[in-house]
């Protein structure tokens, strides 16, 4: 709303006094979930860069996987989950009592200094870098390149529109002021296992049900997606303005009521950034799915990297890049459009 930011505007107040004691303050529980859902996304990606020799226990999750160790699979998949599971009750302790969001500064710093990384092999990545350029094409990959396109694109559209369907369902039930706390609970403990485990992991998976191509990638991002949204879609719910919802319930409306009438209608400008947001990086890890075997451009990417096709290995990058920031910019405009970004509330 920007009327708190007018009033404060009209006192004469700075733009940065009207960000630090307007703007952050009406934004702040959707800042803390938006953060809380970066942070828990990075964790998860920690894991798909240790199934690419990253170290971790995307290492030891993918090890297993390929040995067939379906205990010891289960075993790292059930410490994820509870990883996320306690994650999430902290980002819910965090909203309620957010002064202790300043005890996460000094923890960041000890976790910045608690790691000491080996020494990057400088000398041996600048020359392989230099062997990418010029950027190179075959006649073959320019003929191949549209059918990859379309795999990748469809891939990240088929599984978000998925997500989206399950996420609005396992969303309203999860969402503590909607659903009541003996449905809330297992609906959301159910989304953190799908989140849990990450798309390279489910796509390992379904390709034993689905085989390789596009198919099992769009499962893959689709189920990972929908425990993903159905926090996201949960959180937006809970972060609703209250008031109007309190005036539809004294007038005796009931619970279905409200959440019709007051509390969805609030939280569909988020609901829809969201799922904007989730398309960019289902597209995204539509190219990653490609490694699995799941096609599109994120194959054709791989296979020249596994044959130290360089040139056509940057070829590839830039084509991708290409992608992604014609649907970043295509996603912007549409939420500039129907001001997305300005709906949150």
């Amino acid at each position: 709303p920007k009327g708190p930011l007018d009033a404060l505007g009209a006192t004469g107040a700075s733009r940065l006094q009207i960000a630090m004691y307007g703007l952050l303050p009406l934004k702040r529980a959707d800042l803390m979930t938006y953060g809380a859902y970066e942070f828990e996304s990075a964790l998860r990606s920690s894991i798909v860069v240790g199934a690419v020799g990253g170290g971790g226990l995307g290492s030891e999750l993918v090890g297993s996987l390929a040995a067939l160790d379906l205990p010891r699979v289960t075993t790292l998949i059930l410490v994820l989950v509870t990883m996320i599971a306690v994650l999430d009750q902290v980002a819910f302790w965090l909203r309620k009592h957010p002064r202790w969001l300043l005890a996460l500064i000094p923890a960041g710093l000890v976790a910045l200094t608690a790691y000491s990384p080996h020494m990057i092999a400088l000398g041996h990545a600048i020359e392989v870098f230099g062997q990418m350029f010029p950027p190179e094409m075959t006649a073959r990959g320019w003929t191949q390149l549209p059918q990859q396109i379309w795999e990748t694109i469809w891939m990240a559209a088929a599984g978000t529109s998925g997500a989206i369907i399950a996420a609005i369902i396992a969303g309203t039930c999860s969402a503590r002021n909607i659903a009541p706390i003996w449905l809330a609970w297992p609906v959301r403990r159910m989304m953190e296992f799908l989140r849990t485990v990450p798309e390279v992991v489910w796509g390992l998976v379904l390709i034993a049900v689905a085989g390789v191509g596009p198919t099992a990638g769009a499962w893959a991002l689709g189920i990972h997606s929908a425990g993903c949204l159905a926090r996201l879609f949960a959180e937006s719910l809970e972060n609703a303005a209250p008031a109007p919802q309190l005036a539809l319930a004294s007038t005796g409306a009931s619970r279905l009521a409200v959440s019709a009438y007051a509390t969805f209608p609030l939280a569909l400008g988020p609901l829809a950034a969201h799922s904007l947001f989730r398309f960019e990086w289902n597209l995204r890890m539509a190219t990653v799915m490609g490694l699995i075997g799941a096609g599109g451009i994120g194959q054709a990417l791989y296979n020249a990297q596994q044959l130290f096709f360089y040139q056509q290995m940057m070829a590839y990058i830039l084509i991708t890049w290409g992608l992604v920031a014609l649907i970043d910019n295509a996603s912007e405009a549409l939420r500039c459009r129907y001001k997305l970004s300005q709906a949150i509330t």
